[in-house]
């Protein structure tokens, strides 16, 4: 929930920004289609930047929650070329900028022409833009390595995934030698390419930015660079000084002195990886989305796993966490649907919110004696959990833990937990009893809401407050019902 929470606030930002971007004038382009323009500059040199066209403007309609993916009704279709300069009352705009959300929602939009006098593109500019196949550039490639892009979907080669410079498609890319700085996000989703050369004269590359180019075959950087190596032949992108790895592939070869696997470095390309025992951290989206990875070996070093780290690795089977990890991030294990089996530690500390969230095949869960934090939702739709020990170093249970754990049967509360969050065990199915213990003083909303097999509970004279229908669905006896409905009004009373 406060991933979703989090999002929406985003785009509800967006979406007031957006109110600012509306159009000064509008006019046809090359290919066809209408596009629409706000001034941003009215000395010379003037500027423009291409805007989404917002049929209603009016805040109170557009802008409500229920009207909050309602930005703008015109979508651009078919190919789009936009002009590198448009004519309005009798000034001539360079177009300079493709402003915030300008092309977003459009599904129908197929290929789209940028010319090389853009040099930033806004947030959610193509956000949705599913139809995309390519994406035309008419400067060079060290011009495509200048622009800025605010965020991972105002790249349209998220979607696009072939770039074209000058018609050619990039599939070779030799980055220039005028080049100091490759972009955040600048060859984000570009699947054409098969190999990538980094020269000397890099001294940065920004985050993401080569970011789930899973076709990578050949990843080299010169000698000479300071700042970036590919030691041993590695096949891969490092950080020389933090001996970080922020880009490798199928087929890199990990250096016994890599101490950190970057953010997104193996997104969406690995089958197998063995780490060497010099890592110990696995960054934010190392191998996320990495649907044909079917084993991965974490050695004894590594103490964090990062936010989902594994995410959508739908081939992993089994998963053995080392005792020297400490943490287990966010979504860490997120939708790892074929895992089966998961091993952890004694040393977590930490299990992340959503971290084996829709892991469907999972049966068991040995939850180790350092745990002490349980994230929101961290087994929730682990529909093939049966059963879960939580040891006594645990004092909360928190929102939505076992949520959605449809043949869970059976679980062990310990003494140390002294609250049950809203929704905890709602709607798990195939629990017939649970002892509470007398620690506990406060359960949730919902908390075993629609557990329709629990027909038995042990309430503990501790406890002082219930949340709404937390028993709502519940197979009890009319005592314990009678007693639950007690505490309710003891609480409200109060």
């Amino acid at each position: 929930m406060k991933k979703l929470i989090t999002i929406f606030i985003a785009i509800l930002i967006a979406g007031c920004a957006m109110a600012q971007e509306y159009y000064d004038f509008s006019a046809e382009c090359e290919s066809g289609q209408t596009l629409y323009y706000k001034v941003t500059s009215k000395t010379e040199p003037y500027t423009v930047k291409v805007v989404p066209h917002i049929e209603n403007a009016n805040p109170d309609i557009l802008y409500t929650p229920d009207h909050i993916y309602e930005f703008y009704i015109t979508c651009s279709q078919g190919d789009l070329k936009i002009p590198s300069s448009v004519t309005y009352n009798d000034k001539t705009y360079s177009v300079t900028s493709i402003g915030l959300g300008a092309f977003k929602h459009c599904k129908e939009l197929t290929s789209i022409s940028i010319p090389s006098s853009v040099t930033s593109i806004g947030a959610y500019t193509f956000y949705e833009c599913t139809g995309l196949t390519s994406v035309y550039y008419t400067g060079s490639i060290a011009q495509w390595c200048k622009i800025e892009f605010a965020e991972p979907l105002a790249n349209p080669l998220n979607f696009a995934h072939n770039l074209y410079v000058n018609n050619s498609l990039v599939t070779d890319l030799v980055i220039p030698e005028t080049v100091t700085e490759i972009k955040p996000y600048a060859f984000l989703g570009a699947t054409c390419l098969v190999s990538v050369h980094i020269p000397k004269s890099v001294t940065k590359i920004g985050r993401g930015g080569f970011w789930n180019c899973s076709e990578l075959a050949s990843i080299t950087v010169d000698a000479d660079n300071p700042f970036y190596d590919s030691r041993n032949n590695c096949n891969a992108i490092i950080e020389t000084a933090s001996n970080r790895l922020i880009c490798g592939r199928k087929s890199t070869i990990i250096p016994n002195s890599v101490i950190e696997i970057g953010e997104g470095a193996f997104e969406g390309s690995m089958k197998s990886i063995t780490l060497p025992n010099s890592v110990t951290s696995i960054g934010d989206n190392a191998f996320g989305g990495c649907i044909t990875l079917a084993s991965v070996t974490i050695p004894n070093s590594v103490t964090s796993i990062g936010n989902c780290a594994f995410d959508g690795c739908s081939g992993l089977t089994s998963i053995s966490i080392p005792n020297s990890v400490i943490t287990i991030g966010d979504s860490a294990f997120y939708g790892c649907c074929s895992m089966k089996s998961v091993a952890i530690g004694n040393s977590v500390r930490r299990i992340g919110n959503w971290a084996f969230m829709s892991c469907e095949k999972l049966k068991s869960i040995i939850l180790p004696n350092s745990l002490t934090s349980i994230g929101n939702y961290a087994f929730s739709f682990c529909i093939s959990l049966t059963s879960v020990t939580i040891p006594n170093s645990v004092t909360s249970i928190g929102k939505g833990v076992f949520e959605e754990c449809w043949a869970l049967k059976s679980v062990v509360i310990p003494n140390s937990v002294t609250s049950i969050g809203n929704g905890a065990f709602e709607d798990c199915r195939g629990l017939t009893s649970i002892i509470i213990p007398n620690s506990v003083t406060s359960i949730g909303e919902e908390a075993f809401n629609g557990c329709r097999k629990l027909k038995f509970v042990t309430i503990p004279n501790s406890l002082t407050s219930i949340g709404e229908g937390a028993f709502e669905g519940c197979n009890l006896p009319q005592e314990t019902k009678d007693k639950i409905k007690k505490i309710e009004r003891t609480a409200i009373d109060w």
